[in-house]
């Protein structure tokens, strides 16, 4: 049965269910104009006054590089971005693992996906968010690294791409797997990561004891920048077009489980209750495995 103005009666609009979701949840006023004024100039000074900060930061680490002259120092500062990006690339894959990275409100799970909607169209604007979230977040991070330790901007730039295409393209692998509901290989991956970030680490604390000679491994820090750049954008457009194709596949309570996470967890950072974050944590961990041990 079809009807002009709303075509096929008892068909699910996706797109016209997620504007009534928003309208829901972002159609009514919850707090006065002064309230709003009030958050907004917190917000404002908050964003001013930690972007001083960094500024400074930054202008004094540029000042106390300019005397890095020592070849053990310079490759130091070659080698350091590497480690701190590569720290970002395992920490990324961590939250991946841990949030989803597609997730689902339990309200939105119980509603929408036992419901007769396609899953994909609901989650596409979700899954290219997180993907987009971890590009900025990424180039933000890889970038301030590489000005703290004095790269030059040509070098910003690069640890700037390398962060986040890096970073990009390893939340689309996560999502791609996610549609699989198959976790052995990002943890996998993530192991990897992990472990070139902390032999790096060894590998600069033995340069400056002067164990071993870091002159040729500081070389190629750049090209490998350049690699890890390129490898993550590949990645981003090739598994973001697996992850794509395999939403419908995801299931309910992986996207739940998720989101019902990550709730819990700003709740009690909120709060500033960590020990309630570790057993969130525990919980969630517990779950995912399946049993316990006695």
């Amino acid at each position: 049965m079809t009807n002009q103005h709303f075509q096929d009666i008892g068909v699910v609009d996706e797109r016209q269910l997620a504007l009534l979701m928003k309208d829901w949840r972002r159609g009514r006023a919850d707090r006065s104009i002064w309230q709003a004024i009030s958050d907004g100039y917190v917000m404002v000074f908050s964003i001013v006054l930690i972007g001083a900060m960094l500024i400074s930061s930054i202008i004094r680490a540029q000042q106390v590089v300019a005397v890095c002259d020592t070849d053990s120092c310079l490759a130091a500062r070659g080698l350091l971005p590497w480690a701190a990006v590569a720290g970002i690339l395992a920490f990324t894959l961590i939250l991946s693992r841990m949030f989803g990275p597609v997730v689902a409100s339990a309200a939105e799970g119980f509603w929408l996906m036992d419901g007769p909607t396609d899953r994909r169209r609901l989650l596409v604007r979700r899954m290219v968010a997180a993907i987009v979230v971890a590009l900025v977040v990424g180039a933000l991070f890889g970038a301030l690294i590489a000005a703290l330790t004095g790269s030059p901007l040509p070098g910003i730039g690069i640890w700037a791409l390398a962060g986040g295409f890096g970073s990009a393209g390893l939340v689309a692998f996560a999502a791609s797997e996610q549609g699989l509901d198959r976790r052995w290989i990002v943890k996998t991956v993530q192991i990897l990561i992990g472990a070139v970030a902390i032999g790096t680490m060894v590998a600069l604390v033995a340069g400056a004891a002067g164990w071993i000679d870091l002159g040729a491994a500081a070389s190629l820090s750049v090209e490998l920048a350049y690699i890890v750049a390129g490898v993550g954008l590949l990645l981003m457009v090739g598994a973001g077009i697996l992850a794509y194709l395999r939403l419908r596949g995801i299931r309910r309570q992986r996207l739940t489980s998720g989101g019902s996470l990550l709730s819990g967890l700003q709740g009690a950072a909120f709060a500033l209750e960590f020990a309630l974050i570790r057993d969130i944590l525990v919980e969630a961990k517990s779950k995912e495995r399946g049993h316990v041990n006695p």
